[in-house]
């Protein structure tokens, strides 16, 4: 937290307030993308195995406070089996093996602000992006995220990677 509110305040010294409104956005943006995915995919999934949104939203409820507050997927891996095990009823073994495979891979969130940030660099340096430039983030930011550590702040990292794939420069992260 330290870091990031010297980070601000520095952008925030040098260009004034009118840095606040484009990143803003950016934030509004980033979270809309994923509440849209957690309102409209999972729920869609969760209605075609059968199961109640709001059951399962519940049930999980510990889950999803552990993973916002460690902002860490492989830091969530012993409480999700934990609630899938006690609480949804899912075998051992299943879990064992689903739970540290999609804390690795299913990092949605993660792609997610990789393309957002993408996009919103590619404003903040006056670079228009084409409907193939845009193809190409989708891709790549998803890519990105299988590839990312499960860590705090990892998928920051691999936003160079995704910039790099539309030729905006890396200082943009």
């Amino acid at each position: 937290p330290l870091g990031v509110f010297a980070l601000l305040a520095q952008t925030f010294a040098s260009q004034g307030f009118a840095a606040f409104p484009p990143l803003a956005s950016y934030v509004v943006a980033a979270v809309a993308a994923m509440a849209l995915h957690v309102a409209g995919t999972y729920a869609l999934l969760l209605k075609l195995a059968g199961l109640s949104v709001q059951r399962f939203a519940a049930k999980i409820r510990t889950v999803m406070a552990f993973a916002f507050s460690t902002s860490s997927s492989n830091a969530t891996i012993p409480v999700t089996l934990e609630t899938l095990e006690n609480a949804l009823g899912v075998r051992n073994r299943v879990a064992a093996f689903v739970v540290p495979l999609g804390a690795t891979v299913n990092m949605d969130g993660t792609a997610i602000m990789q393309g957002a940030a993408t996009v919103f660099i590619a404003n903040a340096y006056g670079i228009d992006l084409s409907l193939g430039d845009l193809v190409t983030v989708v891709a790549t930011a998803t890519l990105a995220s299988i590839g990312t550590a499960g860590g705090p702040g990892a998928g920051l990292l691999m936003v160079a990677l995704v910039l790099n794939q539309v030729g905006l420069p890396g200082e943009g992260v």
